[in-house]
């Protein structure tokens, strides 16, 4: 996993990253993975990336070497053009979107997400401590739980632009062979899916795949810097998935995008490990105000509960069960959550912001690499694998003076390969 955090205000960006990679389904952590790049070697414009860290099978960092190379000397406009250009260049690479690219991918995909609705089950049943047993002849129905779920979440969602158009029958005539090897050459005999409900299992991946949700293994990346017509910094975050059918799924995140301007002078912006972050940002770490909101609803519902049992045990108070049964419980239990959302902004994230307008670009690179050794600390304090860690990339951006590094580890000593940064330019 990772940890990568933006600090925006007027004067500049700064990003920082920390080096931890997951290899593969393993639990081994090595600290030597790149997560920032220039996105071009002439303009102040940089990404970053977080999650799985290839794409269709060919590493992120080839992929964005290779369109830096093609972009040139090429300015664009604005950061969105930037991010624009570079998802067409993702669209028109043949080791990309080959016809086998896409097949095994899309297989892989599919094996994927239904491991994860099996485990989904099984940590429930343990959770319940009820019975489950992956051998039980009915165990696709605990299962199909998962999928009803995720059927909801789906319907939340809305759908991925570049699939709006893609219907669940050209999907199904795409992907038949690819079913087919699930079915019948990889899914052990306790995940078998019965036969009657292979389409119901299809369908609901189509409405996973074609809506605004990030498959498990996605690519998250950041752009930010600056457009040629920009004065202040921007960020922006999308989510990457796979090619189906010469489709690209991927989505960009506007809750999570950000452009300094005039008025709205500063941000921080976390992304992938945000919890320790966001922590510092808003005095109370996350999962406690997900407690404190279950809590809230909890004694909510409870109350006007017992309330109206009291009143129906005497004729006296019918009108009063009536007008309790008008009471918007959910508005109620929305407007508390709101009001501690704000008073934590109010008392906490506010002053924050405010700060970091008035930073310079050293205290920004400082601030951005805190937040990143902070996370760091966290995960090396807890008894699971370190997922964050090992040094810390940090770079600045302005306007006037590009993209410059202010920590950067090195798979070689600089000090041998001067060539290195002689032909920088020339490649």
């Amino acid at each position: 996993m990772t940890a990568i955090v933006g600090v925006l205000n007027k004067h500049a960006v700064a990003i920082a990253a920390d080096s931890a990679v997951t290899m593969g389904d393993t639990h081994k952590v090595v600290n030597s993975g790149n997560k920032i790049f220039t996105l071009s070697k002439y303009h102040p414009v940089a990404i970053m990336t977080y999650n799985a860290a290839e794409f269709m099978g060919t590493p992120w960092e080839i992929i964005i070497k290779q369109y830096r190379k093609q972009l040139g000397d090429e300015p664009k406009s604005t950061l969105e053009e930037y991010l624009h250009d570079f998802v067409d260049y993702l669209t028109k690479q043949n080791y990309l979107t080959s016809e086998d690219v896409q097949k095994e991918s899309l297989y892989l995909q599919a094996y994927f997400f239904y491991k994860l609705c099996v485990d989904r089950a099984v940590g429930k049943a343990f959770a319940q401590k009820r019975p489950f047993k992956l051998t039980d002849p009915n165990v696709f129905s605990y299962i199909k739980t998962e999928l009803e779920e995720i059927i909801k979440s789906a319907s939340s969602k809305k759908m991925c632009e570049t699939l709006q158009d893609y219907s669940l029958k050209d999907f199904l005539t795409y992907s038949k062979d690819v079913f087919d090897r699930l079915y019948n050459e990889t899914l052990p005999i306790p995940m078998v899916i019965p036969e009657a409900e292979k389409s119901y299992f299809e369908e609901v991946f189509y409405n996973y795949m074609v809506s605004e949700l990030a498959f498990t293994a996605y690519t998250g990346l950041v752009f930010t810097g600056y457009g040629e017509q920009e004065m202040f910094p921007s960020i922006m975050s999308l989510k990457v998935s796979l090619f189906v059918d010469g489709r690209l799924k991927y989505f960009i995140e506007n809750d999570r995008t950000f452009h300094v301007t005039t008025f709205s002078g500063s941000c921080i912006a976390p992304y992938a490990q945000d919890d320790v972050i966001k922590t510092i940002m808003g005095g109370m770490y996350p999962g406690f105000v997900d407690i404190i909101n279950q809590v809230v609803r909890s004694s909510v519902l409870t109350y006007t509960g017992n309330v109206k049992k009291l009143a129906a045990s005497n004729p006296y108070y019918s009108g009063l069960i009536k007008e309790l049964n008008k009471f918007d419980n959910e508005a109620f239990i929305r407007s508390i959550d709101k009001s501690i959302s704000d008073q934590m902004f109010e008392k906490y994230t506010k002053n924050l912001i405010s700060t970091v307008s008035g930073l310079g670009k050293e205290d920004m690179a400082n601030m951005a690499e805190s937040f990143i050794s902070l996370t760091s600390l966290v995960r090396r304090m807890s008894p699971h694998e370190e997922t964050v860690g090992g040094p810390v990339d940090v770079a600045v951006i302005s306007k006037g003076d590009g993209f410059v590094w202010i920590n950067r580890k090195h798979y070689f000593n600089p000090e041998y390969n001067h060539h290195f940064f002689q032909n920088y330019f020339k490649q």
